[in-house]
């Protein structure tokens, strides 16, 4: 056992039974059987496949704190909420600081009937025949380390469940910040459950209000019931310091549509691991993301969905840019199932490098079993069409202007995939801000 993997097991047993006694045994359980799985495995080295361009204990400092007492929740004449929310967004917002469901900054008024929204440690203690039917049902704590330490560590975090048959018509904003005054590491955790015929929104923010190094080890579970429609978006625009590891399990119902959308404009190593599982026949899943590299930043985007039943359909769009020291990753696979006949999945990963010190490393991958099946993957990397910039200089725009006018258009085809309009707008600002540096 490595250093770092026996300070969070030591950490777990000196608080085990007070700060992580779980709110019923089967809780306790749980934690329990997550930190003896990550002991066994321990961080990902670079012998692991998924971690090859990543080595992520090269990360993981000695000197982040484990913080287990659940503080952090910062006061409200400290956080200015409305200048940290994404313009335009005035709808129901969940505010999680350091990890913790702040009440006092969130706000919850004028949601529908049939919409729980809130502290998902209230919602254990208070609904757990709903948080706990589906809390870590769809978690891998046998073998993703990251998600067993999550599940061990759980304290707080954000709660959605929509009823049967409501449709939450305006977005709901979880804006997950992090303090930074002290290196520390934090495991956020948050729950959505869509009933069926149910429809939600959610654009998930993460920011930082500190320029301290801190690391975020993030789990997000999704469940949408049949005929749920469920967008996820997810805004990564933390600061210089920020390390970031987050996992998102999504597990559709039949019929169900669900779409995710992950912006990583911001930190300095961010890892987003996706998947989805499409439980049942004419499901839709739909991952689409951009990302933008300058300085020394990190980005490595795993993706997953595993087709295990017929009539189902998949799409994926990944657009990156890369400059400086800037390393990308992109590692999609598509895993069609011996019964999962009549899938259409489609995956497509388009990376323009910049700089020759930028690396970008790219490993589309279908596994098919079925043999009635519609798919096709690829992936490019290349550099600006040096024709259309001159074309564009010889129009009377100077070179800097005529770049960023390519790499606008560039990310255009997946920006165009955010379906809420404020959001949108605020990626291409930030997007904007980020080219600004090239």
């Amino acid at each position: 056992m490595s250093q770092i993997t026996d300070r969070f097991v030591t950490a777990f047993k000196l608080h085990d039974g007070t700060h992580l006694n779980g709110s019923n045994e089967r809780l306790r359980e749980l934690r329990r059987s997550a930190i003896e799985s990550f002991g066994k495995l321990g961080l990902p080295g670079r012998k692991s496949e998924a971690w090859k361009y990543t080595p992520i204990s090269r990360y993981v400092r000695d000197d982040f704190a484990i913080d287990l007492a659940g503080r952090g929740a910062a006061d409200s004449d400290v956080v200015d909420v409305n200048s940290l929310r994404i313009p335009g967004m005035d709808g129901p917002l969940l505010v999680l600081v350091d990890g913790v469901f702040s009440s006092e900054l969130s706000r919850t008024d004028g949601l529908p009937e049939g919409v729980v929204a809130g502290s998902l440690r209230s919602a254990l203690a208070e609904q757990p025949e709903i948080a706990e039917s589906y809390l870590a049902s769809y978690n891998d704590i046998e073998s993703q380390p990251f998600e067993a330490l999550n599940t061990a560590f759980i304290q707080d975090g954000a709660f959605i469940s929509v009823a049967d048959r409501t449709d939450v018509a305006e977005p709901l904003e979880i804006l997950m910040l992090t303090s930074a005054e002290a290196p520390r590491f934090l495991q956020p955790r948050i729950l959505i459950q869509a009933g069926e015929n149910a429809g939600v929104q959610v654009v998930e923010h993460q920011r930082s209000l500190g320029n301290a190094a801190c690391f975020n080890n993030s789990l997000c579970e999704i469940y949408a019931a049949r005929h749920a429609r469920v967008s996820h978006i997810r805004l990564q625009d933390e600061g210089p310091n920020a390390y970031h590891v987050s996992t998102t399990r999504i597990r559709q119902d039949g019929e169900s549509d669900v779409s995710t959308f992950t912006a990583t404009l911001g930190g300095r190593l961010i890892r987003n691991n996706l998947s989805f599982l499409p439980d049942g026949e004419h499901c839709t899943s739909h991952l689409n993301g951009v990302f933008v590299g300058t300085g020394d930043r990190h980005i490595d985007n795993h993706t997953f969905v595993d087709h295990a039943w017929p009539n189902c359909e998949s799409n994926e769009l990944y657009k990156g840019i890369l400059d400086d020291k800037s390393i990308g990753v992109f590692n999609g696979k598509v895993f069609v199932r011996r019964d999962a006949q009549k899938t259409n999945a489609y995956q497509s990963n388009n990376s323009v490098v910049l700089s020759e010190s930028a690396k970008m490393f790219a490993k589309p991958e279908l596994e098919i079993y079925a043999d009635d099946v519609k798919c096709s993957h690829g992936a490019t990397t290349g550099q600006l069409d040096e024709e259309a910039v001159f074309y564009l200089r010889s129009r009377g725009i100077d070179a800097k202007s005529a770049r960023t006018m390519m790499l606008n258009a560039f990310a255009g085809e997946a920006l165009d995939l955010i379906s809420v309009v404020p959001v949108r707008e605020h990626v291409e600002a930030l997007l904007e801000r980020e080219l600004v540096k090239l």
